[in-house]
């Protein structure tokens, strides 16, 4: 049965509602450095791999929290929320654990304290194009531990890459078995669960001292015991934001909430609570890209600065100015609303000329792609 298990991604049949427009793929192949692709496995993987340490945080309890808006860019602001003190946990490899590689695949991966403590943990496999949860470990005591085997496997997120507007459904059917010392006691299968997920917003996510560019993820289940949704906030970065909620709460502003958690990678922990100013100043690639009308671009200062950013045509016109002024040191971000501008690539420059160091003069140049 396992190995009939671990062969189930491929019969796994997907359901996504894309827009396709010939003309965007031919302007996306003739203008290089447009980023078409918002979130790839690649960048999943940076986060869930062996040997990854994630510092976590999660606030269980009823709370009322504004958790932003469908379409975009939006601003999901989170970073005023409380949060307890973090649980540092290990991303293993269940080669590693000899209790789960008798029972899943070696290349799996589980979440942890340590090797010896994997207490209440999903099971989760990449495939070429998917991250699969398989399975689930739970320890009921000290002697006890219930093994969930996925009768299908799920697919997490999709298929990759991830960007807005997909979207798919998936049942999810669990065959789960306890040991107790070692020795099976029971075998139990659970009802079917559905659920639908779909990629229906995207733009800024803001936490406790960082800021990052997101899509926003819903999924919705339903079951004869469990109805529940939750909102999930991935990054290329590798944090990952998650809000649980009833099902008979809105998707958008203010909502009733039970459990709300996010996860912080340590090389992004590292990097960025050691000091909250960037080291130098940059301009990222404007986010979503391609675009319709609207976009959102960020920019980092290091110091107190003066700065202007500008929009441009192909011929070098200066068609807006979105910043002229003095700025502060940290992590920025503005809106461009190109409504009435026609189709077609577009340049935006950013210029930040240091006050306490006027030599320090700096300009970058980025190209973006508004399709109407």
């Amino acid at each position: 049965m396992l190995a009939e298990n671990r062969n189930q991604y491929r019969k796994i049949h997907y359901k996504y509602r894309k827009q396709s427009f010939c003309v965007l793929l031919l302007l996306l192949i003739s203008c290089d450095g447009i980023a078409q692709v918002p979130i790839t496995q690649t960048d999943i993987q940076s986060m869930w791999h062996g040997g990854q340490v994630l510092k976590t945080y999660t606030v269980s309890g009823a709370a009322n929290i504004d958790i932003g808006k469908t379409g975009g860019p939006n601003i999901y602001d989170f970073s005023s929320l409380s949060y307890g003190s973090p649980e540092e946990l290990n991303v293993l490899n269940v080669s590693q654990i000899p209790d789960l590689a008798a029972r899943f695949p070696d290349s799996a991966i589980v979440l942890g304290d340590s090797l010896k403590s994997v207490v209440d943990s999903p099971i989760m496999l990449f495939v070429p194009d998917t991250l699969f949860q398989i399975g689930r470990t739970r320890r009921n005591s000290a002697n006890t531990v219930r093994y969930g085997h996925e009768i299908i496997y799920i697919p997490m997120y999709g298929r990759f890459p991830l960007q807005f507007g997909s979207s798919f459904s998936y049942t999810e059917a669990i065959c789960e078995t306890t040991y107790a010392n070692g020795f099976l006691q029971s075998v139990m299968g659970t009802s079917a669960r559905v659920s639908d997920a779909v990629f229906d917003g995207f733009g800024t996510l803001r936490i406790p001292g960082h800021e990052f560019q997101c899509l926003r993820f819903r999924t919705e289940s339903r079951s004869t015991r469990v109805n529940g949704k939750r909102f999930w906030y991935l990054t290329r970065d590798g944090c990952l934001f998650t809000i649980d909620a009833d099902t008979d709460q809105p998707d958008t502003g203010q909502i009733s909430v039970s459990q709300y958690q996010y996860m912080l990678p340590s090389s992004v922990v590292g990097v960025k609570e050691q000091s909250q100013l960037p080291a130098v100043p940059y301009l990222h690639q404007n986010y979503p890209n391609p675009f319709n009308p609207i976009t959102t671009i960020s920019y980092q200062l290091p110091t107190q600065s003066h700065v202007t950013l500008k929009v441009f045509d192909v011929l070098g016109r200066e068609l807006a100015t979105l910043v002229n002024d003095i700025e502060q040191p940290g992590y920025k971000s503005v809106n461009l609303d190109a409504g009435r501008l026609a189709s077609g690539v577009y340049y935006y420059r950013l210029d930040a000329a240091s006050l306490s160091d006027p030599s320090k003069h700096s300009s970058h140049t980025k190209k973006m792609l508004l399709i109407k």
